[in-house]
């Protein structure tokens, strides 16, 4: 017995093998219904990829763009702000962040304001900005995002 049909089996015991593959009550495979298409996920994944290299930190737009992929989750791919995904209609809209959005900040505002979650004006930054979380972040991160934040 697989540990898949052992955590099913004690999590759901009315799922239960049938034939070749794990059907639920209604008859489709578990499989299928997990992954939408009838494969195991690890038959999926391109193995061919080349897996990204390292990123070194250094004060760069590179290493930039790498610490602010945290961004998109709510700031958008773009990092251009909007509704953000997932959350309750109650949260305010995420912040277009993304090149001259942050031009007007100098450097000292823009880390102060991400590690203390007060803008240059004096103003809160709104929840659910995480800028608790994000004033563990080193100079250099900071600096970096501020970098690749401005080419943008």
């Amino acid at each position: 017995m697989c540990p898949f049909e052992i955590y099913l089996r004690t999590v759901r015991p009315e799922i239960y093998l049938k034939g070749n593959g794990f059907f639920c009550p209604g008859g489709a495979p578990i499989a299928m219904v997990i992954t939408g298409a009838g494969k195991v996920a690890s038959e999926q994944i391109d193995h061919s990829k080349v897996v990204a290299q390292e990123v070194i930190p250094s004060l760069s737009i590179e290493y930039g763009k790498y610490v602010a992929a945290t961004c998109t989750g709510c700031h958008g791919m773009d990092l251009k702000g909007g509704p953000i995904q997932g959350a309750p209609p109650e949260w305010p809209p995420a912040q277009n962040i993304a090149g001259r959005a942050m031009a007007k900040w100098t450097e000292e505002q823009f880390l102060t304001a991400i590690r203390t979650g007060v803008r240059p004006d004096g103003s809160q930054i709104a929840f659910p900005m995480p800028y608790q979380s994000l004033k563990h972040l080193t100079d250099i991160e900071l600096k970096s995002i501020r970098l690749y934040l401005l080419s943008l």
